[in-house]
């Protein structure tokens, strides 16, 4: 639904898309579980995991990006303990 500031109240719906649009974003959020720890896990290895064929040379991680990602590995650790 969309809102007026100055108002507070619902603004008028203009067409039909916008209603659709209101209406699936409604349905969305009815549907919206809060993020687990669980979850996160689950997401985190699923963008980590090695795919089956090798990357091209220049679609490798930057040096840049390793270091920066052991950094907050570390980070972590240090926090858990």
């Amino acid at each position: 639904m969309y809102w007026r500031a100055e108002e507070n109240m619902p603004a008028k719906q203009s067409n039909v898309a916008e209603q659709v649009e209101s209406l699936e974003y409604e349905a969305w959020i009815a549907r919206w579980r809060p993020p687990t720890q669980d979850r996160i896990d689950k997401a985190t290895a699923l963008l980590h995991r090695e795919g089956g064929q090798p990357p091209a040379p220049d679609d490798e991680i930057p040096q840049s990006y390793k270091n920066w990602e052991r950094e907050q590995e570390r980070t972590s650790r240090r926090k858990a303990s």
